[in-house]
């Protein structure tokens, strides 16, 4: 779907204001991120596509298509990068938004161990840990030391784990 309403776009002979305006957007700044944003892939947005596509005469049935190809190409991605062996992390949390790795002991490698180690440190530190085993699976433990979720990565937090993005 990216490449295609690019593409349909440049066909049209149209600039991305062009595009905003024939859509009726008033804030045409603001119509011109959506546009690029879909166009990019960073968003899906199918009301918005399916208008675009009416705007440049291209068919539906091309759309979905497009669209299909997207979404397996993105599971496709996920599934390479999620099953790429990482080695396991532990992420304390001192305060909110406040986040510490901390090394995790030589010799831990099974995750009976690892979670074992995770429970003791939350509990005699009081803090909040989220113990990454692997990319795909997570423990998150409280303040007294249990474990309260267990988590796995899915395609929609790709590429996963707990992050901060400042800036």
């Amino acid at each position: 779907m990216i490449t295609l309403l690019r593409l349909a776009r440049h066909r049209c002979g149209l600039g991305l204001g062009q595009v905003v305006r024939a859509l009726g957007y008033t804030n045409i700044n603001k119509g011109c991120r959506l546009i690029q944003s879909l166009e990019r892939g960073e968003r899906r947005d199918m009301p918005l596509a399916r208008r675009l596509c009416k705007l440049y005469a291209v068919p539906e049935a091309a759309l979905l298509e497009a669209d299909r190809l997207d979404r397996e190409a993105k599971l496709a991605a996920f599934e390479v990068w999620v099953n790429q062996p990482e080695p396991p992390q532990m992420v304390v949390r001192l305060m909110p938004a406040v986040y510490v790795t901390v090394a995790l002991p030589d010799g831990l490698s099974d995750h009976a161990s690892l979670e074992s180690f995770a429970c003791d440190y939350s509990r005699e530190n009081r803090v909040k840990v989220c113990l990454m085993l692997n990319r795909r699976h997570r423990v998150w433990t409280n303040e007294h030391g249990s474990i309260t979720t267990r988590t796995e990565t899915t395609p929609a937090d790709y590429p996963g784990g707990p992050s901060v993005c400042v800036g």
